[in-house]
């Protein structure tokens, strides 16, 4: 499919470039995405720092992976959103979300990758009964 997209990984502490480095370890280079703390800055700076490089690329899709909804990686993009309403928000990131992602991310439409990494992302998640 070719889509122009453009990726932003924010999480509290070291968590979405630990992310983003395994994804790199997986599945070589991606491109255009971007990895946010909220470690050492506050919500006004990333906002800045995140709407730059968003305005740069007007014509991309925007996607914003968080860790914690309702946490303030999660306000953060809620704010950002309101200035790019196309944006779509996934919270509670993870590897398997991630992986399917990038991974699919030539091959489905928008729609049905945003779904597909929910989907697999949820899946990823399991209880591994007692034996």
């Amino acid at each position: 499919m070719n889509h122009k997209l453009l990726t932003f990984l924010v999480a509290h502490e070291d968590l979405s470039e630990s992310l983003f480095r395994t994804v790199k370890k997986i599945l070589g280079p991606q491109k255009k995405v971007f990895t946010f703390s909220n470690k050492t800055e506050g919500l006004p700076i990333l906002a800045k720092q995140i709407t730059e490089i968003i305005s740069k690329y007007s014509d991309y899709s925007v996607v914003f992976f968080t860790d914690l909804k309702g946490g303030s990686c999660w306000t953060l993009a809620q704010i950002i959103k309101k200035q790019y309403p196309k944006m779509v928000i996934i919270s509670g990131v993870n590897l398997p979300m991630l992986v399917t992602y990038f991974n699919n991310a030539d091959t489905l439409t928008f729609t049905e990758l945003v779904a597909k990494s929910v989907e697999d992302g949820c899946r990823g998640i399991v209880k591994v009964a007692d034996e």
